[in-house]
């Protein structure tokens, strides 16, 4: 059996690789949903986009849209950045203006998928965004990342 040695440098530079292979593997899988008795059944990006940004107000099949995120946590962060192409701060931005000149509000923003899943089970019109894993017979899988 072969044995090799490897320099400092070496090393330095396979940790380097390993780390790089977790923080891309580290990424969430997300999805936009909605509770299992809503009538909605499939949006586009852009749909999605639009209920998030206040550019639309009513879901596709009717009814007025309310919005709901996780209040912190990578499945928010990456929402923001590829469906919405906004940081955080500039997507605080738009809601706030929303807010202000009184045509919508931003999204609710919950502290757990548990607690997204119960507003969700509880209004038919709200979407959310949570964790590939966390889908379960209370929500349906609308749109994914």
């Amino acid at each position: 059996m072969r044995t090799y040695k490897f320099g400092a440098r070496t090393g330095v530079r396979l940790a380097s690789a390993l780390l790089v292979l977790v923080v891309v593997s580290a990424r969430a899988d997300v999805v936009v949903v909605v509770g299992a008795k809503s009538p909605v059944n499939t949006l586009t990006k852009g749909q999605v986009a639009d209920i998030y940004l206040g550019r639309t107000k009513d879901l596709p099949t009717g009814g007025a849209a309310l919005t709901a995120l996780l209040d912190k946590g990578p499945e928010k962060d990456e929402f923001l950045d590829k469906v919405l192409g906004k940081t955080e701060q500039q997507a605080r931005a738009v809601w706030t203006r929303l807010t202000f000149t009184g045509s919508g509000q931003g999204p609710k923003e919950l502290g757990s998928s548990a607690d997204l899943k119960k507003l969700l089970a509880n209004n038919p019109n709200v979407i959310g965004v949570i964790n590939k894993s966390d889908v379960d017979t209370q929500v349906k899988v609308v749109f994914a990342l």
